[in-house]
């Protein structure tokens, strides 16, 4: 019986620890579903990097730090969310076809196609 309400007092404790220092979105680094966080972890990369939804999903860029855009690269295309915006600002998409989105950070990439800050919306 001790040891039950010892692990039942240790459990609680964890629970009011993680309550305590912020617990759920910012501090797990998991995004809302169907969430691109931009500048994720104060740094120059979307978050994540890769996400596939459905047909007639609305996608979310949610800016946590910096300067950056949404722009879209390649075809399919989808409307860019200008700017640049600095945090906090949110920009919004409704996919309605089929198919693979790739998008960019007009100030944090080099020539379409290459490294920097990228991102990709697979639509099924």
């Amino acid at each position: 019986m001790q040891r039950t309400m010892a692990v039942v007092c240790l459990a609680g404790a964890v629970i009011l620890f993680g309550a305590a220092c912020g617990g759920g979105y910012g501090t797990s680094n998991t995004p809302p579903a169907n969430t691109v966080q931009v500048g994720y972890n104060n740094t120059n990369v979307y978050y994540p990097t890769l996400l596939t939804v459905a047909v007639n999903t609305t996608v979310t860029w949610d800016w946590k730090s910096g300067t950056h855009d949404v722009t879209s690269e390649g075809a399919p295309g989808f409307p860019s969310s200008g700017g640049p915006f600095s945090a906090p600002h949110t920009y919004t998409n409704t996919f309605t076809v089929v198919g693979t989105y790739n998008f960019r950070c007009t100030p944090h990439s080099v020539s379409p196609g290459t490294g920097g800050m990228r991102g990709t919306i697979v639509v099924q």
